[in-house]
């Protein structure tokens, strides 16, 4: 069955972004232009996705959302803007949009929520992950499991549904560090039903499971971040500064509460994720932080957390493009815009008068900042490098070795770390820490 995609005021560099997720055979892409028209003679099947933007239309944004909404009430409807200034997601979800996307952040969630809109078609399946600990061994389950290889850039069915996850599955998923499997769209339900039942079982204290609970935090940080970032049409009061430094200290309060339970390395792994959205990526950072600040007893735990958690922010600026280079190759200009990332958070914070510590900012400021002086933005040297930016810099760089990139080895926890230790001990940028806070770090894992 033919299905149709309508697309209304997109930026040209968005429309070149989502073509290659939703330009398929089964599928078209009608370029909607005269609203008019459409009211006066809407198609017989209706579009099983809008996707909006804010270029050259007649109408506000939220008109849009309640033109649309109006004719097609059950299609999802979708706002995608390339860069975050002047908008506010919870005003526009309030108007008729099912979410808001910032092509500079939320890539891999576009992707993910064009694909769900699409999985009618019978060639395409849409993947939700989940985390491994959810899974009991010897139970029969209703759901296949399927591992990704991101090396192939590929899902590979691991166990059909009806089938025993036996112990020496459950073995052969960790001897191979896999930290987290995944579900299709269609049946994660099933895997939900199947982790209620667990947790009724063993009277889980909050009701929701590893998987659920990694959702929802992310979730809170997206709604922190995108309220720090969003609707720069007007200047944010100390008020709203301080509303939004509530939010963040709750999340912080997670991440610390999260590391202070269970042995460490099992909570590292637990944290390792499959997603790779600018979201987790915060999450992770926060949390790999505190757990490497309260093991080792370097540095204050809460400003790690803190940090970890705003480390980014500024990234909104920088293109898609750019994010998917290395740092090899990047021209010089590239480079400088991606190094005015950090600038950019720290205005992020001031503008919106959140009132954080003034170390927590040193430590979103020196994130990128090496010993040597060989970092950036301003070059700092040893003494000048406070010790939460060196634990926020290696939770950052052992995030970004251990997630899951297409065409990319993923490195295991173990792996990470003594690659991060070894291009500290040889002084190999960008991952030039002071060895002596790499190494106590490294002490934190179990020696193979």
């Amino acid at each position: 069955m033919n299905r149709s995609v309508f697309i209304y005021g997109l930026e040209e560099s968005t429309i070149n972004f989502i073509q290659p997720f939703v330009q398929r055979e089964d599928t078209t892409i009608f370029k909607v232009e005269d609203l008019d028209s459409l009211l006066e003679n809407p198609p017989t099947f209706p579009p099983c996705l809008i996707l909006c933007g804010p270029a050259g239309i007649l109408i506000s944004s939220e008109e849009a959302a309640q033109f649309f909404r109006g004719i097609f009430q059950e299609t999802p409807v979708y706002f995608l803007i390339e860069k975050s200034h002047n908008f506010d997601r919870v005003s526009f979800k309030k108007n008729g949009f099912n979410d808001v996307f910032i092509l500079t952040l939320d890539f891999s969630l576009i992707q993910s929520a064009i694909e769900s809109a699409l999985t009618s078609i019978k060639s395409l399946r849409a993947f939700r992950s989940v985390k491994l600990i959810d899974l009991c061994a010897g139970v029969q389950l209703s759901f296949d499991l399927w591992v990704f290889l991101p090396a192939n850039n590929k899902h590979v069915l691991f166990l059909r549904a009806g089938e025993i996850f036996s112990s020496d599955r459950l073995k052969k998923l960790q001897f191979e560090n896999f930290n987290s499997l995944h579900v299709t769209l269609d049946q994660i339900q099933l895997f939900r039903d199947y982790t209620s039942s667990r947790l009724l079982k063993n009277l889980s204290q909050d009701g929701l499971s590893t998987t659920e609970r990694a959702e929802k935090l992310k979730e809170s940080v997206r709604i922190l971040l995108s309220g720090l970032i969003g609707n720069h049409s007007k200047v944010g009061t100390f008020s709203e500064g301080k509303t939004v430094l509530v939010e963040c200290r709750k999340i912080v309060e997670t991440f610390m509460s999260f590391s202070k339970s269970g042995e460490f390395y099992s909570r590292i792994k637990i944290a390792l994720d499959d997603m790779s959205d600018a979201y987790t990526h915060s999450s992770n950072v926060s949390t790999f932080a505190t757990l490497f600040s309260l093991g080792t007893k370097l540095g204050d735990p809460e400003t790690c957390s803190m940090a970890g958690l705003l480390h980014d922010v500024g990234m909104v600026k920088v293109s898609k493009e750019i994010q998917g280079l290395r740092e090899d190759q990047l021209t010089q200009d590239q480079k400088n815009i991606l190094h005015s990332h950090v600038q950019a958070g720290l205005d992020y914070i001031i503008y919106r008068k959140m009132i954080i510590p003034e170390i927590v900012k040193n430590a979103v400021a020196q994130h990128h900042e090496r010993p040597s002086g060989s970092g950036y933005p301003k070059k700092l040297q040893s003494q000048k490098i406070i010790i939460e930016s060196q634990i926020v810099g290696i939770a950052d760089c052992f995030d970004y070795l251990t997630r899951v990139v297409p065409g990319r080895k993923r490195l295991t926890p173990l792996e990470a770390i003594h690659s991060i230790y070894q291009d500290s001990v040889s002084g190999i940028a960008p991952h030039a820490f002071d060895p002596k806070v790499t190494q106590a770090v490294l002490e934190l894992f179990p020696t193979v």
